[in-house]
């Protein structure tokens, strides 16, 4: 982002904020840290999406600032507030979480998982647990007819893992549960063709596949920071 101008990426490329514009979908980009971090800004408004947030405009809006912008908690709060007039709508939102980003200490976190922590990983465990609960109330608040796809930015030292998660997750239907790994590229590709599945009804209609979820609201969360497991229940 910092060494790429906009222009010179997406001017040859489609992605998929433009995509789902076509179909007439209201696409969404919100991110708790600043806009002016790695340049984000100008290539999300690059990427096409109508309407974008960063932590600039949650500014004065009565949330309390952390060390790395403002929480999870407060940026979920932002989304379900601006989404909440947009329910007869197709809705395409990405979304850039911050909270559980090293050095995974929360100012303001009322209900620690581990109140005494004092170690790093003790304090990783407390940050994870708060994201969680973000997430949890933004999929429990969502549309009923809502997918998910979520998924970490980088590994973690904290817990030794060399990998991320990424889960699909739906509302209104099971889907097949797939275990195993997949590369950064499969992902992508992965995203596309589902997504692309939906808008055109083209493709194989395999048992739990996104096809199957009747509206068109799809929510990216990709937490940035450190890989950790989701709660969901």
């Amino acid at each position: 982002y910092e060494q790429i101008a906009p222009e010179d990426i997406y001017t040859y490329t489609e992605p998929l904020a433009q995509k789902d514009q076509k179909k007439g979908f209201s696409t969404f980009f919100y991110h708790n840290y600043l806009g002016t971090f790695f340049n984000r800004r100008p290539h999300v408004t690059g990427q096409g999406y109508e309407n974008i947030f960063f932590s600039e405009e949650m500014d004065n809006l009565g949330y309390q600032e952390e060390l790395w912008g403002y929480s999870d908690k407060d940026l979920t709060d932002f989304i379900l507030k601006k989404q909440k007039g947009q329910s007869d709508k197709a809705l395409f939102t990405y979304i850039i979480t911050v909270s559980s980003h090293a050095d995974f200490i929360l100012l303001h976190n009322p209900e620690p998982l581990l109140p005494n922590a004092k170690e790093p990983v003790e304090n990783y465990y407390n940050a994870i647990n708060f994201v969680d609960k973000a997430l949890k109330k933004l999929i429990t608040e969502s549309p009923e007819d809502s997918l998910f796809f979520i998924f970490g930015d980088h590994d973690s030292e904290q817990i030794s893992a060399n990998s991320v998660p990424f889960i699909i997750y739906s509302k209104q239907k099971r889907l097949s549960a797939q275990g195993g790994k997949i590369t950064t590229d499969q992902m992508i590709a992965l995203i596309h063709a589902q997504v692309e599945n939906k808008l055109t009804g083209r493709g194989p209609a395999a048992r739990g596949t996104v096809r199957k979820i009747r509206r068109h609201n799809f929510y990216f969360w990709r937490h940035f920071g450190q890989n950790h497991a989701y709660v969901l229940s």
